[in-house]
């Protein structure tokens, strides 16, 4: 009889603990609403945008989620990490308010808050490709250059709007600009692929007929078209050349050449650095003021070897005896590039 009665405790107790286990709740995971920010994509007007491409990544580097907004305009980026995120979103034809442009004072946001984002018509810059007997200039690539934005103020960092083909007409149409004012230029090399180019050894031809130092200034509104006829010069320009030196000269074999347009930020051309000199020349530049800089990716961390950039201009001659040197190692590649010398 005690043996049976110890039995019965010992199954009473068990029972008892897996009553016990079974009210006790399972270990607690994040809801899936936690882990996801959402939002909603409008107009200017506040009507809902679909189909808008959303994005969300951390405040430095590319990689991220995407996803898309719904007939409502409304979106949910889900599983995300704890952390902090930018978020963006854009639409063909659109561009994000110009408030939310600065990089540097861009609101960021954490899983499980909500984000409203606006959307404005961008402005377009048209027109028409001529050579100087009035011609047509026909798939000649037409680019422009965002060097201020719509208070005046100077752009801090390059704006990359798609570059536009002239058709058989000579004319050409860029659309989905931030408000501001921008240069127009047509010609110069890099700009096919898979295809020859006839206008690559010719310098840039910026609005109205000029070089980049005369080039006429555009005023972009949103929503609104600005006219931009090109009268094409088709010259070869000016060349650049120089050499790198110290550190800089540490085995690569991807030391590049950088000329950006002063104004805008944006790259212009590009050269390679090679042989025992790491001797580099870049051709067919227009008259104008740039920044120049050397930079390379180095084995095996990928860290980046960078000069400060250098300004130079460029005045109806070639300019040469250009040294690019550095006496530092730059950071990372995974992260922003750091400035040497």
């Amino acid at each position: 009889m005690r043996r049976t009665s110890r039995m019965f405790a010992l199954v009473l107790m068990i029972f008892c603990a897996a009553t016990v286990i079974a009210q006790q709740p399972a270990p607690e995971t994040r809801p899936a609403e936690s882990r996801a920010i959402t939002g909603r994509v409008v107009s200017e007007s506040g009507q809902p945008l679909a189909g808008a491409s959303v994005f969300a990544g951390p405040p430095s580097g590319s990689s991220g989620q995407r996803t898309s907004t719904d007939s409502e305009g409304n979106f949910k980026l889900q599983g995300l990490d704890a952390g902090l995120y930018r978020i963006s979103a854009n639409l063909p034809g659109y561009v994000i308010q110009p408030a939310q442009t600065d990089v540097n004072n861009q609101a960021l946001y954490r899983p499980g808050e909500s984000v409203s984002l606006t959307l404005v018509k961008g402005g377009v810059i048209a027109g028409m490709v001529t050579n100087i007997e009035g011609q047509p200039v026909v798939n000649v690539t037409v680019r422009v250059y965002r060097i201020r934005d719509a208070e005046g103020n100077k752009v801090r960092s390059p704006a990359f709007p798609q570059p536009r083909l002239s058709d058989d007409r000579g004319y050409y149409r860029i659309y989905g600009l931030q408000p501001g004012t921008y240069v127009v230029a047509a010609g110069g090399k890099d700009q096919y692929f898979g295809s020859v180019n006839p206008y690559a050894n010719d310098a840039p031809t910026y609005a109205p007929a000029s070089t980049r130092d005369t080039a006429a200034e555009v005023v972009v509104h949103s929503d609104q078209e600005a006219t931009a006829d090109i009268r094409y010069r088709g010259e070869p320009g000016h060349i650049i050349s120089g050499r790198v030196a110290g550190v800089l000269q540490a085995p690569s074999s991807s030391m590049v050449v950088r000329l950006n347009d002063l104004d805008s930020h944006a790259m212009i051309a590009s050269g390679q650095a090679t042989g025992d000199n790491q001797a580099f020349q870049i051709n067919n530049v227009a008259d104008g003021e740039y920044e120049i800089m050397a930079f390379a990716a180095v084995a095996p961390n990928s860290d980046m070897l960078a000069s400060a950039n250098r300004r130079i201009a460029v005045r109806g001659a070639d300019v040469t005896g250009v040294e690019l040197a550095g006496d530092a190692v730059g950071i990372n590649c995974g992260s922003h590039q750091s400035r040497i010398g």
